[in-house]
């Protein structure tokens, strides 16, 4: 395999099982002074080279050739001391990997680094401290350096934003710290960093909830300048058809069981026009399917109410189709988006009989509609009839689905394997500040027609050639 000098200069690997695989590739393949080059430009510190090491020997039946421990060994030395001794003993757990990995080396028997090699004794002694008992010890102390210290990991760095905040460290200089990492830090934890402090906070929470929304938001506009995308430096075009950009959440820690192109956090509108709204559950099968839809509703004065087939059939505005038991046929669920006590109303889908999995059922789907009456008599349960629809595709019985903010016109996509009430979740960081941010840092310019756009961005399939769809491409959280 040949990899040109360029590439192995600036490539890194975000994933260790993406490492992983690749070393052992580069292991079965590459003679020793190519491995070598390699290894030492792929890996980002020696506590990446630590984990090649116990990976190849365990996968090459616990074996290495005298060649083999060389090669190994000449890996490790080529990172700085101060990032060996780091990386070596971040922990006592750490401690005992590392030790296996060098022990399968050989390692102080085919050291030609002493400063290296009395790191590895001072370990084997139980003389070299732990990275983290070291932070600690800063920490007590309030010693000013501990920013720049535990910057020597940023990621570490970042998790604990709020605690130095919360410790009275200065929010500049941790910024200053983590900019200066920037190109090292997960786009995925900056992003449920900045959707959970950007709530909303009481008492002496919310400065520190502050302090550390604004530290990560200007972390991630510098991110977003270091992402390699098919945006940057063109023209753009958003076509997000109707979703509500302004009012959905990135929810990278819960994706929904359905999958395909609705994600937990999207908001979709609900059309100006529309007074009354019926959410329903349609399904058609060849066998008896018995679906049972719920709604858990909370009033302006904090009163949750309980919508269904064992509780009310009607109130606060919320009335439902009563218990349907058979296959071809809707429960629904109908909102007066009029009725000023209601905050929001919660959806939870539940199969009853029949299936034990939604993507089973030969036809399901959710919709959203008008009608002019609560509790009208429709018949015509059919997509083209919805200005919204969805084929439920998930596994499992019970899906939280999501929830109708009454008062913004929205309905909030979940889709969890939950049958519970779920929660209202408001952040100031929403898709559209972080549209807003990477487009910025990507140096695009935004126009208003598909015509002058270089590049279309959406969030479904992409259909035509300069669509990019920000699904597939993980909203560029493995750039």
């Amino acid at each position: 395999i040949h990899i040109p000098e360029h590439i192995l200069k600036d490539t890194s690997i975000q994933f260790k099982e993406n490492l992983l695989e690749l070393s052992w590739v580069f292991f079965e393949t590459m003679k020793k002074e190519q491995f070598i080059k390699a290894m030492s430009s792929i890996c980002q510190h020696t506590g990446d080279v630590l984990r090649v090491i116990s990976y190849v020997y365990k996968r090459n039946h616990y074996h290495f050739t005298k060649s083999n421990k060389k090669m190994f060994v000449r890996v490790l030395e080529s990172f700085p001391i101060s990032d060996f001794k780091v990386n070596i003993m971040i922990s006592n757990k750490k401690r005992e990997e590392t030790l296996f990995a060098l022990q399968a080396l050989d390692y102080q028997e085919y050291s030609r680094s002493r400063k290296h090699n009395q790191a590895v004794k001072s370990l084997r002694q139980k003389e070299l401290h732990s990275w983290y008992s070291k932070v600690h010890d800063l920490l007590s102390i309030k010693d000013e350096n501990a920013v720049s210290f535990i910057g020597q990991h940023p990621g570490t760095l970042l998790r604990m934003v709020s605690w130095l905040v919360r410790l009275g460290y200065s929010p500049e200089k941790i910024q200053m710290e983590l900019i200066q990492h920037v190109e090292s830090l997960s786009m995925q934890t900056l992003v449920s960093i900045l959707t959970h402090f950007g709530q909303e906070f009481e008492g002496e929470k919310e400065e520190e909830a502050r302090d550390v929304y604004n530290i990560c938001l200007a972390v991630f506009e510098a991110k977003a300048t270091t992402l390699k995308t098919a945006l940057t430096g063109r023209s753009v075009y958003l076509e997000m058809n109707n979703i509500s950009l302004e009012n959905s959440l990135i929810e990278t820690n819960s994706k929904s069981q359905e999958g395909g192109y609705i994600r937990s956090g999207l908001a979709l509108k609900i059309p100006d026009a529309v007074k009354r709204l019926r959410f329903f559950v349609y399904w058609n099968d060849k066998r008896r399917v018995d679906i049972d839809l719920h709604a858990f509703a909370r009033n302006l004065e904090g009163e949750d109410i309980h919508i269904g087939w064992n509780s009310h059939y009607k109130k606060e505005g919320i009335v439902m189709s009563g218990d349907i038991t058979h296959s071809n046929a809707a429960e629904y669920i109908d909102v007066d988006l009029e009725n000023q006590s209601l905050d929001f109303v919660n959806t939870s889908i539940h199969i009853f009989s029949g299936y034990d999995n939604f993507k089973d059922i030969d036809e399901c789907f959710v919709g959203m509609m008008a009608v002019n009456q609560l509790g009208e008599d429709v018949k015509l349960y059919n997509k083209k009839n919805c200005f919204f629809s969805h084929h439920l595709k998930g596994v499992g019985r019970a899906m939280n689905y999501g929830y109708i903010d009454v008062k913004r016109r929205i309905l909030i996509f979940n889709g969890s394997q939950d049958e519970g009430t779920g929660k209202k979740k408001v952040s100031q960081f929403t898709l559209q500040t972080y549209l807003e941010a990477l487009l910025t840092g990507q140096g695009c310019i935004l126009v208003n027609n598909k015509e002058e756009a270089e590049v279309i961005l959406t969030l479904e399939k992409a259909k035509e050639v300069k669509e990019v769809s920000l699904l597939d491409n993980n909203f560029f959280m493995e750039a």
